[in-house]
């Protein structure tokens, strides 16, 4: 018996976690495999057992989940600003995955107009 019709909490927290080292580690690629056991352990819900002990479980999901949802919107807002700054010519600051600071791309030389 797999770990989703035993327990569909456990293995949604699973597919959470996964997601969570993903968007930290940004290795968006695999999402989309992350996003189909969420949605396959969502579906399972319905028939699973909510006793008070899997509401507080639920509840924590839910939080988590929400703050994934967060981090995620972050890294499409910082994807976008550094497409609008490549495309503007500018350089701009970004960070890796262990948080160290690099400058990306050079900027256009300016030219100074004189009359």
């Amino acid at each position: 018996m797999t770990l989703l019709a035993r327990d569909p909490l456990a293995a949604l927290e699973a597919a959470l976690e996964r997601q969570r080292a993903s968007i930290l580690s940004g290795a968006f690629e695999g999402l989309a495999e992350v996003e189909a056991a969420i949605q396959a352990a969502m579906s399972a819900l319905p028939g699973f057992p909510m006793g008070r002990a899997n509401l507080h479980r639920f509840s924590a999901i839910k939080a988590q989940a929400a703050h994934q949802g967060r981090l995620l919107q972050a890294a499409l807002k910082g994807m976008q600003d550094a497409r609008g700054a490549r495309q503007a010519g500018r350089a701009f600051t970004s960070y890796d995955s262990t948080g160290r600071a690099g400058q990306i791309g050079t900027p256009r030389p300016r030219f100074e107009r004189r009359s």
